[in-house]
């Protein structure tokens, strides 16, 4: 008797972080997050931070589409920034997502210019 061998790797995901920033510009901040590359995908965290703190009234607004249609589409997160410069979102369980899921975030900022970056954690499976 004999043995063949084949590597079957520990690890089936991979750790994925996206980023984006925004210049400041006058008006709405949009932007939208899809599969990084598998069939099922998760957001750990997100992370955002702002040049100032907000001094108005905005809202930042995170829905997920999916691909399932409008009926199973959800909102993730919905944070009033009036104060805020810094921004963590943590999820005791990763939200999953299927392939062509999409997570939009968005926020308008007509009485604030503002810069600020956009971080988003999570991890995707292989193949």
């Amino acid at each position: 008797m004999s043995f063949t061998g084949d590597l079957t790797q520990y690890q089936r995901w991979d750790e994925f972080q996206y980023y984006s920033d925004e210049d400041g510009t006058d008006g709405n901040f949009s932007e939208s997050l899809s599969n990084p590359g598998s069939k099922i995908w998760k957001i750990k965290d997100i992370r955002m931070h702002w040049s100032t703190a907000f001094a108005s009234v905005e809202d930042l607004v995170v829905n997920m589409s999916s691909i399932l249609g409008s009926y199973h589409d959800h909102l993730i997160a919905s944070e009033a920034m009036n104060g805020v410069q810094d921004l963590l979102l943590q999820f005791s369980n990763p939200i999953t997502l299927f392939s062509d899921d999409t997570v939009v975030f968005a926020m308008s900022m007509k009485s604030n210019i503002n810069h600020f970056g956009l971080i988003v954690n999570g991890w995707a499976v292989r193949g």
